[in-house]
């Protein structure tokens, strides 16, 4: 199983699972295909120079064993662990200042606005998307999960914002690793932390908010199970 590269020693959220952030073991056979397909382009390569074939013939010859080697190395390298980013900044958005996390900007829905991310203020979590925003309020959430999504050969860790009931008119937020631009983990525990620390939720819009998520210093004061 591969590492998963977190810069902070804040566990992995039960239910995840390393490999969905890239494994080595599975690198390893498309690497060598790659090599192995690379090297019968080199050996193609040779024997235009050599005089031994036509130098059309031995750019057609070239072009398949290259764009399959190019092809597996590409593979191999989406297999390889990520090193998680720390990022987050400190926004004034239309509702104050407030600890932002970044969302992916090749997201079909982030798009390429400045206003996308994850908005923390003490009153609530506001997801921003483009156009389209989600919001709910510390007090309505009950609980912060986690899981993993698995189809076929691909896995997805996701984090569930669970809110209190369907009385609120609320539904679970789903937040995909593969969505956030800052490091999974932290955004994890940074939501359990505040749901089980209400008394601390002021930092959200200080740089004390900022310093504890880029210390990852959630572990000593959480009150949830």
């Amino acid at each position: 199983m591969g590492a998963y590269l977190s810069t902070s020693d804040l566990p992995l959220p039960a239910g995840w699972e390393r490999k969905a952030f890239g494994s080595y073991r599975h690198a390893v056979l498309p690497f060598a295909m790659g090599l192995l397909f690379l090297q019968a382009m080199l050996g193609v390569i040779w024997a235009v120079l050599a005089g031994e074939d036509s130098v059309w013939e031995g750019i057609l010859s070239i072009l398949l064993p290259g764009a399959l080697g190019a092809a597996f190395l590409l593979a191999a390298w989406s297999q390889a662990p990520r090193k998680a980013p720390v990022a987050a900044e400190i926004r004034t958005t239309a509702g104050g200042d407030a600890l932002v996390l970044p969302v992916r900007r090749n997201s079909v829905l982030a798009g390429s606005r400045s206003t996308a991310g994850i908005e923390l203020t003490p009153g609530q979590v506001t997801i921003r998307y483009g156009k389209s925003s989600i919001g709910i309020a510390w007090e309505d959430i009950s609980a912060i999960e986690s899981r993993c999504d698995k189809v076929r050969s691909t896995r997805t860790n996701v984090i569930d914002i669970v809110p209190r009931g369907p009385e609120i008119g609320s539904r679970i937020i789903d937040l995909p690793h593969t969505f956030l631009a800052t490091d999974p983990t932290r955004v994890y525990h940074l939501l359990r932390f505040y749901v089980g620390n209400p008394e601390l939720r002021w930092e959200l819009r200080t740089q004390a908010g900022l310093d504890r998520f880029q210390d990852g210093g959630y572990g000593s004061e959480v009150r949830v199970d």
